[in-house]
């Protein structure tokens, strides 16, 4: 497969206000591009409060707050949100989590580098790593495998959680035992503490749309809960 891309790059000058120059530009772009870069400029996406952009992904307007929690609409994109969520990962430690997903990105197994658009949850370690369960369209449930992608295969692994399309649009809860899990997917040296919860959303490659809201998700271990959303 061959492709590539071609780019315009603009390099303001230290004085110029870019949103201004966006602005003045915009009445002879055709395109109208140059206003929705100065709209972004003036009012830049934002995540839920509480959460933040994963460093390593752009700063996509894909999750909002909703009546539940966080809603995700994620067309023809990936984004990433996080928040810190401490606990030590011991075998009695749990994540439950509820969610209602109105569509799946993809209608393919995600477990390929052209069809890798999902919607799941992670949880981050301080090795790290992370773990995310994801909603298939029809990898079988259980089935464990690493990120097709050559820069995050090293430290994200996938358990399918669930997976088709007969709860799609209806709320649902979801537990899983954390060290079990990572023993089963990833293996080898357990992390001592879980350091981050993530939502992860992606329909990037398909070019296709992903839709959820993501409700109540907590850390538990024995009689300790960790609210985390």
């Amino acid at each position: 497969m061959r492709g590539r891309f071609t780019a315009v790059v603009a390099r303001w000058g230290r004085v110029t206000d870019p949103g201004a120059a966006l602005q003045t530009l915009s009445a002879r772009d055709p395109s109208g591009l140059c206003a929705v870069e100065a709209a972004r400029i003036a009012d830049p996406p934002q995540p839920p409060q509480g959460w933040d952009h994963h460093p390593l992904l752009g700063r996509e307007d894909v999750y909002h707050l909703s009546p539940h929690g966080i809603a995700a609409d994620c067309c023809h994109s990936n984004a990433i949100i996080r928040r810190t969520a401490e606990a030590a990962l011991t075998p009695t430690l749990r994540l439950r989590w509820s969610w209602r997903v109105d569509e799946l990105p993809s209608r393919l197994p995600e477990d390929t580098l052209l069809t890798h658009d999902y919607l799941s949850v992670a949880l981050e370690f301080d090795d790290g790593r992370d773990l995310t369960w994801q909603w298939s369209c029809a990898l079988p449930e259980g089935f464990a495998y690493h990120c097709p992608l050559e820069h995050s295969r090293r430290r994200e692994t996938h358990i399918v959680v669930r997976s088709g399309t007969a709860d799609i649009g209806r709320w649902v809860d979801d537990e899983r035992p954390v060290l079990a899990d990572h023993q089963a997917a990833i293996g080898g040296p357990a992390p001592a503490r879980v350091v981050r919860s993530w939502l992860l959303s992606g329909s990037l490659f398909q070019g296709g749309t992903g839709r959820a809201e993501f409700g109540r998700m907590e850390l538990l271990d024995r009689d300790r809960v960790i609210r985390v959303l």
